[in-house]
């Protein structure tokens, strides 16, 4: 299930993103009591009116909408539902002919069924497949800033600490320069790897551009975030000691006590700020730093706290 939509701005698009959005952030309970509630209120109405009108285009809408939702299996089963409901309302007074034509006009009907719930569910597949692609980097498989900005930084907890961390790669441009970019590449590729299989799928990582990324993750404490932290630190720091390349990183990161209010650029820069210390007081400091973030707004000139970690080569 994708985690969020965020609809289009274009009209037309803007109505079936929003459509794909409640569907899609619907929990599947929620979404078959609708679906109940719709099949009911239009068999309602066919039993009322009688065979006289024609409700397949009420009963297609439903299917089509189930089938998006839930899936095509669910789709086939609403299918079934309906057209089940549709024959027990109006008997066979809607098919004339004899055995054979009423059997075929059935038959094609449930045909044309199954067409609708194929061509959804594949259309939803490929619908995931390039929403997800446009909010996912492609060389080291995290998310885009963009797409984070849209989903994960609107997400709150009235329980659980936010650490939101600013990573950048020490001497990474000597890579570039001396190996190539392919190396390059190589080494951003395996520092994004190593740190998507160490976090959480409720935690994120973002790429922000060049070698610098986003790190967000839920504790339940501040001294879970300044642990675990810690020990993100000392793990890529031991990590990026490969292929003789001894390079290092840089991580600056605000602590964020539960509320409800989602990040914005605002907590984004003082990490990057903060980040920008550690780089700078690596000499004398280990390469983290840590601010916890009140109900003040932060400020840019309070020194930042650091922790211990392991020292690495500048």
């Amino acid at each position: 299930m994708i985690d969020c939509y965020t609809p289009a701005k274009t009209r037309l698009l803007g109505v079936a993103d929003r459509l794909a959005a409640t569907c899609t952030d619907t929990t599947m309970p929620q979404m078959l009591a609708l679906g109940a509630s719709m099949v009911a209120a239009v068999a309602s109405t066919n039993y009322l009116f009688g065979a006289a009108a024609w409700f397949g285009p009420f009963y297609m809408a439903i299917i089509c909408l189930m089938t998006w939702a839930l899936g095509a299996r669910i789709g086939l089963v609403t299918g079934l539902v309906c057209m089940g409901t549709g024959l027990w309302l109006n008997g066979f007074s809607l098919y004339t002919g004899d055995r054979f034509t009423v059997g075929w006009t059935i038959g094609t009907r449930a045909a044309s069924v199954l067409l609708v719930i194929a061509l959804v569910s594949t259309f939803r597949r490929s619908y995931v497949r390039e929403w997800r692609r446009a909010r996912t980097d492609y060389l080291t498989g995290a998310m885009t800033k963009r797409a984070y900005l849209e989903d994960r930084a609107k997400r709150t907890s009235k329980s659980y600490w936010r650490v939101l961390a600013y990573l950048d790669l020490d001497k990474f441009k000597e890579v570039n320069d001396t190996q190539g970019h392919a190396e390059g590449d190589a080494v951003l590729s395996m520092f994004a790897r190593n740190l998507i299989g160490t976090i959480r799928s409720s935690d994120a990582l973002v790429r922000l551009g060049g070698d610098e990324f986003l790190l967000e993750i839920w504790v339940r404490s501040e001294s879970d975030g300044r642990a675990a932290m810690s020990s993100i630190h000392r793990r890529l720091n031991e990590a990026l000691q490969v292929n003789q390349h001894k390079l290092g990183c840089s991580v600056g990161a605000i602590l964020i006590p539960p509320r409800a209010k989602a990040v914005s650029e605002i907590e984004i820069s003082a990490a990057d700020e903060l980040m920008y210390r550690a780089k700078r007081d690596r000499m004398r400091e280990p390469l983290l730093a840590l601010h916890t973030v009140g109900a003040e707004p932060i400020r840019s000139t309070e020194r930042p706290a650091f922790i211990p970690a392991h020292r690495h080569a500048a």
